[in-house]
């Protein structure tokens, strides 16, 4: 009788060391899931920062080319304002940018 107790004892013991192991099995496969449901987030999300940034890398040569044709135009209006006014021509002025 001894031996079908300790039998029974050591299966209990096996029972609960196996059914430890499906609960932590259950928490691992319930944090990679939202582990990829986080990172497909993110990767939304830097699809979408990467288009901002591009938008704004264009915008921002646009602003520097509109920068620099207007400081060709003040250049040229100062010149023009420093020779007195001669040979104005604002249709010249604004061609050259």
């Amino acid at each position: 009788m001894r031996t079908v107790e300790k039998d029974n004892i050591d299966l209990s013991a096996e029972n609960e060391e196996l059914r430890q192991f499906s609960l932590d099995g259950y928490e691992i496969a319930k944090n990679v899931k939202a582990l990829a449901k986080e990172r497909e987030t993110l990767s939304v999300d830097l699809a979408d920062k990467a288009s901002t940034i591009r938008k704004l890398l264009d915008e921002n040569e646009a602003l520097q080319s509109r920068l620099k044709s207007a400081q060709s135009e003040a250049a040229a209006l100062l010149t023009v304002s420093k020779q007195g006014g001669r040979g104005y021509s604002p249709s010249a002025v604004k061609g050259s940018y």
